[in-house]
């Protein structure tokens, strides 16, 4: 089964939650929500059967959550909320680059991987 799918149907979601956000929308949370654990259910099954690299690009995305959730709680208080969004901003800029390391290093490996087996 390609677990791609979970990926790309979680990104879809997460972008229709922030339409429904920016028209809002009350209940956008819940698709967020979904959302969010469609793209963590691709990541944990990839890293579990192999296809995604792990280490230091599983610490750069924890890093960029630990980012989001500090810098979403620094904008609550009005003199650090620009250093909060920016915060936030570095955080979502950091996960989606250890998410395309992650794939990206993944496939090269099993591609070395499958050439050494051949």
């Amino acid at each position: 089964m390609n677990n791609k799918i979970f990926l790309f149907t979680g990104l879809f979601l997460v972008f229709v939650a922030v339409g429904l956000r920016i028209f809002g929308v009350d209940w956008y949370s819940y698709v967020l929500i979904a959302g969010i654990s469609l793209k963590v259910l691709y990541l944990t099954l990839g890293l579990l059967n192999g296809s995604l690299a792990g280490g230091r690009y599983l610490v750069m995305l924890f890093a960029g959550i630990a980012m989001v959730g500090t810098g979403g709680f620094m904008k609550g208080e009005p003199s650090t909320a620009l250093i909060g969004s920016l915060l936030m901003y570095a955080g979502f800029l950091l996960k989606a680059v250890s998410i395309v390391f992650m794939v990206v290093v993944g496939r090269r490996r099993r591609m070395q991987a499958k050439e050494l087996m051949n």
